[in-house]
């Protein structure tokens, strides 16, 4: 049976290991196609990792502990290649015969690590396995449990080694049992190390292996359907599912996937998506270029939507930068500055460039209303400079009576309104504060105390944080929050609503204004329903405090 071909192994997990080149071209990302999209995987487990740029991606369960099936096969190829040569003999024992998937050696047979190498990544050959492992443990020709047990030590303290934290090896091939574990994070940081290995890297990317009466295809399909597959590696178990590793180049980036958990109808698929996503991502933004790519990502969630026509609302940031993307003085950031990017409704910045891209967080919206009602420019986590509250109009017409954000600074006592209550307070003409009963007739209420800042939300303001829309979401038009997390665009409320009566386009209307710590809302209860409520132009208001001081 030396020379058998066989039809495709069977083992459910296939680490997608896929190195990828892609040099964003333009200032303006493509990463919001309609056809990028990684929500429809249905891998419970995956990871996107950028080997070029030495940043995570994305991930969806990546630090759990799971069945991992045959991506064990890389662990045991990777001891094999630093300690077995390639020329070497093993001779096939009783013992080596495990499980169904097989390269069908038989007992007595002998051959070389080359051939059996190829069986093991191509073939995901349980029998290439065990008697690969029982020769690296120290017994290339006898049975042995001891070099069996040697072995599995050794995958082990490669993990540790490796920094996988969560993985543990019982076995050399990958069937189920207890205790046989590893997570997507961990498998990324294997696949990183067999990179540095041209050894086990040619097993990876080979098509056709024939050799020693064999001839190996190699069971992963995916460069048949997806341009730049240079490699990979799958398998299957009941417990783990289906799973890859494949290495993709493309344009001078490189990508590593692993998924695991998916099915037989969207293994291949689940790849394709999160390859397409991957590319979508921008690399950190090390440079003004980059950070100019990640800026245009994350406005085009919200505004992009607002851009294609395919939802009526107010802009989160506006149509278009209200200036260049530039460094500026910030003593906690990598080398005393901080990369930002000004829009009419805010700042983009970047604090850590070597964040998850994904996150939430990775970018901020600097706390302007707090800098221009205080006057106090932050230039650090805990360092200021005191510049004089800004004399520019918080909303309406910027005319001489027009309250600006330095009016605003008596809105900051918490003791004008009563949760519960219309909210009737107002600045006069002569911008004094007071309670107009004019003002009841909109029926706004305060609502939700903050704890840390003690203030009330106007409930339109509530309301509006709590809306969904059409949003970019991994590459895809979905429904979903707007706000997400709720309070990172805007911040925490910071002053009491207040009515005031100012021009707009030369015209008085009624407008409700409440500051947070980043941005002022403000409700209009004359404007079309979905531009009630709207985002004060507070980037092109901090620029001009910027000129002004």
């Amino acid at each position: 049976m030396k020379g058998q071909r066989l039809p495709m192994g069977r083992s459910r997990c296939a680490i997608l290991l896929l190195i990828s080149v892609f040099v964003l071209a333009s200032s303006i990302v493509a990463p919001l196609a309609q056809s990028v999209s990684a929500s429809s995987v249905r891998a419970s487990h995956w990871i996107i990792y950028d080997v070029t740029h030495d940043a995570m991606l994305d991930s969806t369960g990546a630090h759990q502990q799971i069945p991992m099936a045959s991506l064990t096969k890389v662990m045991t190829g990777l001891l094999v290649v630093e300690t077995l040569s390639m020329n070497q003999q093993i001779t096939i024992v009783p013992g080596d015969l495990v499980g169904e998937s097989s390269i069908w050696v038989q007992p007595g047979d002998t051959y070389t690590v080359r051939t059996l190498l190829h069986g093991l990544m191509m073939r995901s050959g349980n029998d290439a396995a065990a008697a690969l492992a029982r020769a690296a443990g120290g017994s290339p020709h006898h049975e042995s449990s001891a070099a069996r047990d040697v072995f599995i030590d050794m995958m082990n303290a490669r993990a540790m080694e490796l920094e996988m934290q969560n993985s543990s090896f019982r076995n050399p091939h990958g069937l189920d049992e207890p205790g046989h574990y590893a997570s997507a994070h961990d498998l990324m940081l294997l696949t990183k190390e067999v990179m540095n290995h041209p050894l086990l890297m040619l097993p990876f990317g080979a098509t056709t292996f024939r050799g020693e009466g064999f001839t190996f295809e190699h069971s992963n399909q995916l460069p048949k359907q997806y341009d730049g597959v240079l490699g990979g590696k799958t398998g299957w178990t009941n417990n783990a599912g289906l799973c890859l590793i494949q290495l993709v180049e493309r344009d001078g980036r490189t990508l590593i996937v692993v998924l695991l958990g998916s099915t037989f109808e969207r293994w291949y698929p689940d790849a394709i998506d999160l390859l397409d996503y991957g590319w979508s991502i921008p690399p950190p933004a090390t440079d003004a270029a980059r950070a100019a790519d990640t800026f245009e990502w994350w406005r085009t969630r919200t505004d992009g939507p607002i851009e294609r026509g395919l939802d009526v609302r107010s802009w989160f940031w506006g149509p278009e930068p209200a200036s260049g993307v530039r460094p500026e003085p910030y003593r906690d950031a990598p080398d005393g500055e901080r990369l930002v990017q000004y829009f009419d409704k805010g700042r983009m910045e970047i604090n850590d460039p070597d964040g998850l891209i994904t996150s939430g967080w990775y970018v901020t919206g600097g706390h302007l209303a707090r800098e221009l009602i205080s006057g106090n420019r932050q230039v650090g986590d805990a360092a200021f400079i005191d510049r004089g509250p800004a004399r520019v109009a918080v909303a309406g017409d910027a005319v001489s009576d027009t309250p600006t954000y330095a009016d605003m600074a008596a809105l900051q006592d918490t003791s004008h309104q009563v949760p519960g209550a219309t909210i009737s307070l107002a600045f006069t003409a002569e911008n004094a504060i007071q309670h107009r009963a004019r003002f009841t007739k909109h029926d706004v209420q305060l609502r939700e105390i903050a704890a840390s800042t003690g203030h009330g939300i106007a409930d339109v303001f509530d309301d509006f944080l709590d809306r969904e829309g059409i949003v970019i979401e991994r590459g895809q038009e979905v429904e979903g929050p707007l706000f997400s997390p709720r309070y990172a665009i805007i911040g925490l409320p910071i002053t009491e609503p207040v009515w005031m009566r100012v021009p707009v386009g030369g015209e008085s209307q009624d407008v409700l204004v409440q500051c947070f710590e980043r941005r002022c809302l403000t409700y209009t209860p004359s404007n079309p329903e979905n531009w009630r409520v709207e985002m004060g132009n507070i980037g092109r208001h901090y620029l001009e405090w910027q000129r002004q001081s």
